[in-house]
Protein backbone atom coordinates (compact mmCIF):
# COMPACT_ATOMS: atom_id res chain seq x y z
CA UNK A 1 0.00 0.00 0.00
CA UNK A 2 1.49 3.35 -1.13
CA UNK A 3 1.98 6.19 1.59
CA UNK A 4 -0.32 8.52 0.24
CA UNK A 5 -3.48 5.79 0.89
CA UNK A 6 -1.83 5.57 4.78
CA UNK A 7 -1.29 9.02 6.04
CA UNK A 8 -3.28 11.20 3.70
CA UNK A 9 -6.37 9.62 6.15
CA UNK A 10 -6.36 11.96 8.49
CA UNK A 11 -8.42 10.04 10.75
CA UNK A 12 -6.91 7.15 10.80
CA UNK A 13 -4.06 9.66 12.12
CA UNK A 14 -6.02 10.75 14.46
CA UNK A 15 -6.75 7.30 15.97
CA UNK A 16 -2.70 6.61 16.11
CA UNK A 17 -2.59 9.81 18.27
CA UNK A 18 -5.38 8.90 20.42
CA UNK A 19 -3.79 5.25 20.81
CA UNK A 20 -0.01 4.82 20.34
CA UNK A 21 1.89 5.62 23.57
CA UNK A 22 4.01 8.95 22.32
CA UNK A 23 4.27 11.70 23.40
CA UNK A 24 3.50 13.42 19.85
CA UNK A 25 3.54 12.16 16.38
CA UNK A 26 4.52 14.34 13.27
CA UNK A 27 2.88 13.60 10.15
CA UNK A 28 5.17 14.65 7.24
CA UNK A 29 2.77 17.39 4.82
CA UNK A 30 3.58 15.70 1.53
CA UNK A 31 2.74 12.47 2.92
CA UNK A 32 2.30 11.29 -0.81
CA UNK A 33 4.33 10.61 -4.09
CA UNK A 34 5.42 13.72 -4.07
CA UNK A 35 7.77 13.19 -0.56
CA UNK A 36 9.29 10.09 -2.05
CA UNK A 37 12.22 12.40 -3.46
CA UNK A 38 12.95 13.86 0.07
CA UNK A 39 12.20 10.95 2.21
CA UNK A 40 14.72 9.29 0.12
CA UNK A 41 17.27 11.83 0.46
CA UNK A 42 16.89 12.39 4.42
CA UNK A 43 16.78 8.02 4.89
CA UNK A 44 20.01 8.29 2.34
CA UNK A 45 21.23 11.72 4.53
CA UNK A 46 20.72 9.39 8.15
CA UNK A 47 22.89 6.29 6.44
CA UNK A 48 25.46 8.60 6.10
CA UNK A 49 25.51 9.86 9.71
CA UNK A 50 25.03 13.84 7.83
CA UNK A 51 21.63 14.21 8.21
CA UNK A 52 20.78 16.35 11.44
CA UNK A 53 16.85 16.35 12.64
CA UNK A 54 14.85 19.91 13.06
CA UNK A 55 11.60 21.15 12.78
CA UNK A 56 9.77 22.32 9.99
CA UNK A 57 8.38 25.90 10.53
CA UNK A 58 6.85 25.68 6.79
CA UNK A 59 6.17 24.16 3.53
CA UNK A 60 6.55 27.78 1.53
CA UNK A 61 8.81 25.99 -0.90
CA UNK A 62 7.29 26.28 -4.28
CA UNK A 63 7.15 28.75 -6.76
CA UNK A 64 7.32 32.47 -5.61
CA UNK A 65 6.68 35.66 -8.11
CA UNK A 66 7.77 39.06 -7.45
CA UNK A 67 5.93 41.86 -7.26
CA UNK A 68 7.16 43.39 -10.72
CA UNK A 69 5.55 39.94 -12.37
CA UNK A 70 2.44 39.89 -10.76
CA UNK A 71 2.13 43.49 -11.71
CA UNK A 72 3.13 42.00 -15.25
CA UNK A 73 0.67 39.61 -14.88
CA UNK A 74 -2.23 41.85 -14.17
CA UNK A 75 -1.52 44.39 -16.86
CA UNK A 76 -0.89 41.35 -19.64
CA UNK A 77 -4.14 39.72 -18.07
CA UNK A 78 -6.47 42.60 -18.63
CA UNK A 79 -4.92 43.18 -22.02
CA UNK A 80 -5.97 39.73 -23.36
CA UNK A 81 -9.52 39.86 -21.86
CA UNK A 82 -10.18 42.88 -23.83
CA UNK A 83 -8.57 41.67 -27.47
CA UNK A 84 -11.01 39.27 -27.10
CA UNK A 85 -14.13 41.36 -26.13
CA UNK A 86 -14.73 40.69 -22.58
CA UNK A 87 -15.00 43.95 -20.77
CA UNK A 88 -15.10 44.36 -17.08
CA UNK A 89 -14.07 46.73 -13.94
CA UNK A 90 -11.42 46.54 -12.13
CA UNK A 91 -11.62 47.07 -8.68
CA UNK A 92 -8.42 47.65 -6.21
CA UNK A 93 -8.00 48.56 -3.03
CA UNK A 94 -5.32 48.28 -0.42
CA UNK A 95 -5.47 45.18 2.02
CA UNK A 96 -7.76 46.07 5.18
CA UNK A 97 -7.96 43.01 7.58
CA UNK A 98 -11.17 44.73 8.55
CA UNK A 99 -12.80 45.25 4.97
CA UNK A 100 -11.60 41.31 4.42
CA UNK A 101 -13.56 40.36 7.75
CA UNK A 102 -16.39 42.43 6.27
CA UNK A 103 -17.04 40.87 3.23
CA UNK A 104 -16.54 37.19 4.99
CA UNK A 105 -19.09 38.15 7.60
CA UNK A 106 -21.85 39.24 4.04
CA UNK A 107 -21.20 35.64 2.69
CA UNK A 108 -18.23 36.21 -0.02
CA UNK A 109 -15.48 33.71 -1.35
CA UNK A 110 -11.99 35.36 -1.04
CA UNK A 111 -9.24 34.03 -2.25
CA UNK A 112 -5.65 34.24 -1.21
CA UNK A 113 -2.50 34.26 -3.37
CA UNK A 114 0.40 35.47 -1.33
CA UNK A 115 4.35 34.46 -1.66
CA UNK A 116 5.53 30.55 -2.69
CA UNK A 117 2.93 28.06 -3.41
CA UNK A 118 2.84 25.37 -0.80
CA UNK A 119 4.35 21.68 -1.44
CA UNK A 120 2.42 19.43 -0.64
CA UNK A 121 -1.12 18.33 -1.49
CA UNK A 122 -2.94 20.79 1.06
CA UNK A 123 -3.50 24.23 0.72
CA UNK A 124 -2.28 26.11 4.00
CA UNK A 125 -2.94 29.98 3.51
CA UNK A 126 -0.82 30.73 0.43
CA UNK A 127 -3.11 29.68 -2.28
CA UNK A 128 -6.13 29.11 -0.44
CA UNK A 129 -10.16 30.06 -0.24
CA UNK A 130 -11.47 31.52 2.78
CA UNK A 131 -15.53 31.70 3.28
CA UNK A 132 -17.50 31.81 6.56
CA UNK A 133 -17.98 29.00 8.22
CA UNK A 134 -21.28 29.32 10.56
CA UNK A 135 -24.10 28.02 8.02
CA UNK A 136 -24.03 24.50 6.78
CA UNK A 137 -25.37 25.51 3.29
CA UNK A 138 -22.57 27.26 2.67
CA UNK A 139 -20.50 23.39 1.97
CA UNK A 140 -22.83 23.12 -0.90
CA UNK A 141 -22.91 26.57 -2.13
CA UNK A 142 -19.05 26.99 -2.50
CA UNK A 143 -18.86 23.29 -4.09
CA UNK A 144 -21.57 25.04 -6.61
CA UNK A 145 -19.16 27.93 -7.33
CA UNK A 146 -16.21 25.65 -7.64
CA UNK A 147 -17.75 23.01 -9.73
CA UNK A 148 -16.90 20.21 -7.15
CA UNK A 149 -18.49 17.09 -6.15
CA UNK A 150 -19.86 16.99 -3.05
CA UNK A 151 -17.48 14.36 -1.50
CA UNK A 152 -14.78 17.13 -1.60
CA UNK A 153 -14.25 18.02 2.29
CA UNK A 154 -13.57 21.21 3.82
CA UNK A 155 -11.20 22.23 6.55
CA UNK A 156 -11.25 24.24 9.48
CA UNK A 157 -8.63 27.20 10.09
CA UNK A 158 -8.34 28.65 13.77
CA UNK A 159 -6.38 30.77 15.76
CA UNK A 160 -3.58 28.84 17.72
CA UNK A 161 -4.69 30.81 20.65
CA UNK A 162 -8.01 29.02 20.48
CA UNK A 163 -8.14 26.15 19.02
CA UNK A 164 -8.02 24.35 22.51
CA UNK A 165 -11.65 26.38 23.30
CA UNK A 166 -12.65 24.58 19.94
CA UNK A 167 -11.56 21.16 19.84
CA UNK A 168 -10.07 18.36 22.06
CA UNK A 169 -6.64 19.32 21.45
CA UNK A 170 -3.66 17.74 24.12
CA UNK A 171 -0.57 16.90 21.88
CA UNK A 172 0.54 16.65 18.86
CA UNK A 173 -0.18 19.76 18.33
CA UNK A 174 2.93 20.77 15.39
CA UNK A 175 1.36 18.70 12.74
CA UNK A 176 -1.63 20.24 13.27
CA UNK A 177 -0.42 23.48 11.46
CA UNK A 178 -0.09 21.18 8.61
CA UNK A 179 -3.87 19.98 7.83
CA UNK A 180 -2.53 16.20 8.80
CA UNK A 181 -4.97 15.31 11.36
CA UNK A 182 -8.27 14.84 12.73
CA UNK A 183 -9.61 16.33 16.27
CA UNK A 184 -12.43 15.86 17.64
CA UNK A 185 -14.56 19.37 18.31
CA UNK A 186 -16.10 20.40 21.37
CA UNK A 187 -20.32 19.72 21.31
CA UNK A 188 -20.41 23.48 22.36
CA UNK A 189 -18.65 24.83 19.02
CA UNK A 190 -20.82 21.73 16.35
CA UNK A 191 -23.67 24.36 15.80
CA UNK A 192 -21.59 27.56 15.85
CA UNK A 193 -19.21 26.50 12.86
CA UNK A 194 -21.36 23.32 11.01
CA UNK A 195 -19.88 24.19 7.43
CA UNK A 196 -16.26 22.94 8.71
CA UNK A 197 -17.03 19.92 10.82
CA UNK A 198 -17.72 16.12 9.59
CA UNK A 199 -21.32 15.33 10.50
CA UNK A 200 -21.06 11.80 10.66
CA UNK A 201 -18.25 11.80 13.86
CA UNK A 202 -18.05 15.06 14.99
CA UNK A 203 -14.77 15.70 14.18
CA UNK A 204 -12.75 18.64 11.97
CA UNK A 205 -9.34 18.60 10.05
CA UNK A 206 -8.04 21.80 11.31
CA UNK A 207 -5.38 23.83 9.77
CA UNK A 208 -3.98 25.72 13.70
CA UNK A 209 -2.38 29.19 12.48
CA UNK A 210 0.36 30.37 14.87
CA UNK A 211 0.59 33.99 14.20
CA UNK A 212 4.96 34.22 13.19
CA UNK A 213 4.22 31.44 10.81
CA UNK A 214 1.58 32.90 8.89
CA UNK A 215 0.67 36.20 9.45
CA UNK A 216 -1.87 37.19 6.75
CA UNK A 217 -4.41 34.30 7.72
CA UNK A 218 -3.97 35.11 11.37
CA UNK A 219 -4.45 38.76 10.90
CA UNK A 220 -7.40 37.99 8.75
CA UNK A 221 -8.83 35.61 11.57
CA UNK A 222 -8.33 38.37 13.86
CA UNK A 223 -10.19 40.74 12.29
CA UNK A 224 -13.21 37.90 11.82
CA UNK A 225 -12.92 37.28 15.60
CA UNK A 226 -13.07 40.42 17.02
CA UNK A 227 -15.98 41.14 14.80
CA UNK A 228 -17.95 37.90 15.00
CA UNK A 229 -16.49 35.92 18.49
CA UNK A 230 -15.45 33.26 16.23
CA UNK A 231 -11.85 32.79 15.54
CA UNK A 232 -12.54 29.90 13.28
CA UNK A 233 -12.71 30.55 9.17
CA UNK A 234 -13.46 27.53 6.82
CA UNK A 235 -10.25 27.24 4.02
CA UNK A 236 -10.33 25.13 1.18
CA UNK A 237 -7.56 24.98 -2.07
CA UNK A 238 -7.65 27.77 -4.82
CA UNK A 239 -8.66 25.38 -7.80
CA UNK A 240 -11.61 24.65 -9.73
CA UNK A 241 -12.82 20.88 -9.89
CA UNK A 242 -10.15 18.20 -11.66
CA UNK A 243 -7.53 21.01 -11.79
CA UNK A 244 -4.61 21.19 -9.33
CA UNK A 245 -3.89 23.97 -6.98
CA UNK A 246 -3.23 27.34 -9.20
CA UNK A 247 0.35 28.39 -9.81
CA UNK A 248 0.52 31.41 -11.22
CA UNK A 249 -1.07 34.71 -10.80
CA UNK A 250 -2.81 34.27 -14.31
CA UNK A 251 -4.64 31.15 -13.11
CA UNK A 252 -5.70 33.34 -9.58
CA UNK A 253 -7.01 35.91 -12.00
CA UNK A 254 -8.42 33.78 -14.60
CA UNK A 255 -10.74 32.42 -11.67
CA UNK A 256 -11.62 36.41 -10.60
CA UNK A 257 -13.00 36.57 -13.51
CA UNK A 258 -14.68 34.03 -14.00
CA UNK A 259 -16.54 34.26 -10.76
CA UNK A 260 -15.50 31.15 -8.96
CA UNK A 261 -14.36 33.72 -6.57
CA UNK A 262 -15.78 37.34 -5.31
CA UNK A 263 -12.47 38.78 -4.10
CA UNK A 264 -8.57 38.16 -4.58
CA UNK A 265 -6.18 39.13 -2.52
CA UNK A 266 -2.59 39.45 -3.93
CA UNK A 267 0.38 41.65 -3.62
CA UNK A 268 -1.30 43.21 -0.03
CA UNK A 269 -4.15 44.07 -2.76
CA UNK A 270 -8.05 43.41 -2.89
CA UNK A 271 -9.42 42.65 -6.49
CA UNK A 272 -12.79 42.60 -7.26
CA UNK A 273 -14.37 42.55 -10.94
CA UNK A 274 -17.97 42.75 -12.32
CA UNK A 275 -17.87 41.50 -16.16
CA UNK A 276 -20.63 43.99 -18.07
CA UNK A 277 -19.93 42.48 -21.68
CA UNK A 278 -18.82 39.56 -23.28
CA UNK A 279 -19.22 38.78 -26.92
Amino acid sequence: MCSWCVFANVKLNQKLNEYLPFDNIWVYPAMGDEGLSLGSAIAHGVEMGVFKNRKIDNVFWGKKYTKEEIDEYISNFITDQKNVNRLFDLDVQELDYNVVADLLINGKIIALYDGSAEYGPRALGNRSIMVEPTKKETHEYLNTRLKRDEIMPFAPIIMEEYVGDICHYYKSQHTSEFMTMCYNVKEEWLDRIPAVINTYDGTARPQVVNKIRHKHFHKILTSYYEKTGIPVLMNTSFNGHGEPIINSPQEALNHLVNETIDYLIINNKIYSIYVYRQL
